[in-house]
């Protein structure tokens, strides 16, 4: 993610030069990819975690720093808009309750759609953004300020008005804001009029209810998508955006209504207009959880003694409200916001990475011997390698996967033959019931380069099946040799192999 170091000062006053803050980011979680001048700003290039969607937001890692540096956060003030308790004349029906846990809109009517104000047009610059108008601009800026993903529709576009959250039918099509026309699938969630999709939920807005410089009535929606939804749907049309890449990693849900609230009052104070009352459909908050954290624990994971007083006071600047204090334990309630907080470990680490990795002493541990505990099978292989090896011979490695031809030539195509259904060659068709064919192939292969004399075993494993449904395994060895002995005959005597696991 992007961040504008000038953006990141209107919520926040760190005092820290551009490579300093980067730095203090970078130690708290937060890794700093790169820091680069942009005229008199910085922009700075920070690889969010999967599991801190919180993070993708200015106010997100601005609150990050507040905890960390001790400084004020500054969160915008409630903007002033003309809002009417008029019906705003239009419907909303949520038919996949499963995958848009909360659905709100809003009717804006009478608006002024223009070009935004320098200043709301060099932010989104800084994101590397093009800017549209002033309605598309504001609901991308709050995508950033805040990490809610809003869409604007063109209303007297939609059919109805009627706003309907299904999934696609089969052989549906739409052509979205960047003029591609994509096929959908009926596992796509879309959102639709009466007629036809206008929006693939999560991820982008339809052409057809563009907002352009003739729109005077809007609907602002502001949802929670299901991030296995929107990320399946984002593979297969092959695209993705700033909104589907913050759906993928879940949303707050408890920070829609307030997102919605502070898109529709910069659309007052910047295209004018009247809001209408304001639909709000489904789960209105997550469930908040609530962990304890024994002191005594935390000073043995991390290795020293933190006083309980800045263990709570750390609790606070994350969000997490102190339920309950005892001598040596404390109760938090996590915010909404992080869903990532589900254990005590997890709060020790929040302690640690706020007050400081760097301060956490650094030592060797013990190392403590141990009593060797070896399988009894794996006793009895080393000492037959360690004995064999010390009469000369060497030891041979040969696939378990044979092909039926040579099962034949070894005379063991009777034998309980495991087979293998889908082989991938005529050379890997069943399992190997016995070592003599690896051990045969492999002194006929030595013996064609003129290796004549051999002394060869094999430690492995043979199969057999039992039933239809049973096999079986077990470990056996062979040994091989072939060239001279004293007296001047020729020997090739394979051995037909020992149950190994019998021998234990």
């Amino acid at each position: 993610m992007l961040i504008s170091y000038n953006w990141l000062k209107d919520y926040i006053d760190p005092n820290l030069a551009p490579a300093r803050l980067a730095e203090v980011l970078t130690m708290s979680g937060l890794t700093t990819e790169s820091v680069h001048a942009l005229g008199n700003d910085h922009i700075f290039e920070i690889e969010i975690t999967a599991n801190r969607p919180d993070w993708l937001s200015y106010i997100g890692v601005a609150r990050e720093l507040a905890a960390i540096t001790g400084s004020r956060l500054k969160l915008p003030a409630p903007g002033s808009m003309k809002v009417s308790h008029k019906k705003g004349g239009a419907r909303v029906t949520v038919e996949e309750k499963s995958l848009c846990q909360r659905y709100t809109a809003r009717v804006i009517r009478n608006i002024n759609v223009d070009a935004s104000p320098d200043r709301l047009k060099k932010k989104l610059e800084t994101m590397g953004l093009r800017p549209v108008n002033n309605i598309v601009d504001i609901t991308n800026f709050c995508l950033f300020e805040t990490g809610e993903p809003m869409h604007a529709f063109d209303l007297d576009k939609v059919e109805g008005p009627e706003i309907i959250i299904r999934k696609a039918r089969k052989g549906e099509k739409i052509v979205t804001i960047d003029g591609v026309e994509r096929e959908l699938n009926d596992a796509m969630l879309i959102i639709a009029d009466k007629s036809r999709p206008i929006a693939i939920a999560g991820v982008m807005g339809g052409l057809n209810t563009e907002v352009t410089h003739s729109t005077k009535n809007i609907l602002l929606e502001a949802a929670s998508f299901d991030p296995i939804s929107v990320r399946r749907t984002r593979r297969a049309l092959g695209i993705s955006t700033e909104s589907s890449y913050r759906f993928e990693r879940k949303v707050d849900l408890n920070n829609i209504a307030d997102a919605s609230d502070r898109a529709t009052s910069l659309i007052y104070e910047l295209a004018g207009g009247e809001a209408c009352d304001f639909i709000d459909i489904g789960k209105k908050a997550a469930q908040t959880k609530e962990i304890t954290l024994r002191l005594p624990r935390l000073n043995a994971v991390l290795g020293l003694e933190i006083p309980p007083e800045k263990v709570k006071k750390i609790a606070n600047s994350l969000g997490l409200r102190i339920k309950k204090s005892a001598k040596d334990s404390i109760t938090v309630e996590t915010p909404q916001f992080r869903y990532d907080l589900n254990a005590e470990v997890d709060i020790i680490e929040e302690v640690a990475r706020i007050y400081g990795y760097n301060k956490i002493p650094s030592s060797v541990p013990a190392v403590v011997a141990q009593d060797e505990k070896v399988p009894p099978d794996v006793v009895a292989g080393n000492k037959i390698r360690e004995v064999l090896a010390g009469m000369g011979a060497d030891e041979i490695i040969t696939y378990s996967l044979l092909g039926g031809n040579l099962l034949k030539m070894a005379c063991l195509a009777d034998s309980k033959v495991a087979e293998v259904k889908n082989p991938l060659s005529s050379e890997q068709e069943v399992m190997r019931p016995g070592l003599m064919p690896g051990m045969l192939t492999s002194i006929l292969w030595n013996i064609n380069r003129k290796t004549k004399d051999l002394k060869l075993f094999e430690l492995g494993k043979i199969y057999t099946k039992e039933s239809e449904t049973k096999f079986g395994e077990k470990r056996y060895l062979a040994i091989g040799m072939a060239g001279e002995v004293s007296g001047g005959a020729q020997v090739a005597r394979p051995c037909g192999g020992c149950d190994l696991e019998g021998a234990v």
